[in-house]
């Protein structure tokens, strides 16, 4: 953009549009039609009016400051009153990014704009945007926290919960979950192939590295993350900062890269209201451990927890009392099966002496016969 200051990138405030191709990925979906709005809407050459609550306000990408600033177009009567952003978001071809420091004017107006787009289902939000997209329709519904409860705010509480609402196991493999910025655009972080959401289930996706003597369960992943990248919901104050979650079929040359799913946080007007899959299983009746399970022990490991003991050396069925006592079951593997009635003593345990895992749980026990 051509500017007083010379030519100039600008950082567009209070949205993020999907990307267009660069030399590392294709274009995502929506990004094309984004632009070819932008474009009918500025022409080459247009005159156009920049504002900022704060002038130096700006980010750096790839080593250059780029200005924040909202862009202003000339109306029928030449006076720059056509907000472009909130334009692009009524489209239903952005997303919502609050941005929390100095340029957060527009943040509650930009977030119910989003909100009408989304209830219309058009653009991004129609689920249908892209073509060639064969995944499923409206099989999966999202529920996030972006809040982390763990102390430091530890990425590993930053979470997604996808529930197949469907009579179908649904394949997953490839799709990927990305917040408002672009920091899950990597391909490394999409799910693993393979990776299935049975009929009625809930998968857990942690954003966070897993905890130290805490194993995930078979329905949850985590992506890894050192650091939380989701920006807390605040509606205290005039800001009303927050951050949304995605979830999104393959993209490829074809098509598909859909948003299938999706949460923004905070929900406005009203608090976001637990949908009854998060408390209850598929059968109905209560969830003993509240979802996510294992973030849930972390926060209360008296309640939901039980600690594997150190058993080494002792007999089978001292082990099996052992582990009962603690509501847990004693799968006992004979390593000395020739050995006759020789009395057997614990080598070793899996899930390893210290590992918390939940009441019910299967400890394998090795047994060997002592060397005489």
């Amino acid at each position: 953009m051509k500017t007083c200051r010379g030519v100039l990138e600008i950082r567009q405030i209070g949205i993020q549009a999907t990307e267009t191709s660069k030399p590392d990925h294709i274009s995502q979906c929506g990004a094309d039609e984004a632009t070819n709005l932008m474009r009918k809407m500025l022409p080459i050459g247009s005159e156009v009016q920049l504002r900022a609550t704060n002038y130096a306000s700006s980010n750096n990408y790839q080593e250059v400051a780029r200005p924040f600033r909202t862009i202003y177009a000339k109306d029928g009567e030449g006076k720059f009153t056509i907000d472009v952003q909130a334009k692009l978001l009524a489209a239903g071809l952005s997303l919502w990014f609050p941005n929390s420091t100095n340029e957060y004017f527009h943040n509650l107006e930009y977030l119910n704009l989003l909100n009408i787009a989304t209830e219309a289902k058009i653009g991004l939000w129609s689920k249908t945007l892209c073509p060639n997209d064969l995944t499923p329709l409206d099989s999966i519904e999202l529920w996030i926290n972006s809040d982390s409860p763990l102390s430091n705010e530890n990425a590993f509480g930053e979470y997604a919960l996808l529930h197949n609402k469907t009579d179908k196991e649904v394949d997953i493999s490839n799709w990927s979950i990305r917040d408002t910025s672009l920091e899950l655009r990597d391909e490394k972080f999409a799910f693993a192939s393979g990776t299935k959401i049975g009929a009625g289930q809930v998968l857990t996706v942690y954003l966070g590295e897993p905890i130290a003597n805490y194993p995930l369960s078979n329905s949850e992943i985590s992506l890894r993350l050192s650091a939380p990248i989701l920006q807390n919901p605040t509606t205290n104050s005039d800001k009303f900062t927050g951050d949304g979650i995605y979830l999104i079929s393959p993209r490829t040359t074809k098509g598909g890269g859909n948003i299938r799913a999706w949460m923004h946080r905070p929900c406005i007007p009203n608090d976001c209201a637990a949908p009854e899959w998060l408390l209850k299983n598929s059968d109905g009746s209560a969830r003993v451990i509240p979802l996510p399970q294992t973030l849930s022990m972390i926060l209360n490991p008296a309640k939901y927890a039980r600690k594997v003991p150190d058993l080494t050396g002792l007999t089978s069925e001292q082990v099996v009392g052992a582990l009962a006592g603690l509501d847990l079951i004693a799968q006992i593997v004979d390593l000395s099966p020739n050995s006759g009635k020789a009395p057997r003593i614990v080598r070793d345990l899996s899930p390893k002496p210290g590992t918390n895992v939940p009441a019910g749980a299967i400890v394998k026990v090795n047994v060997i016969v002592p060397d005489a």
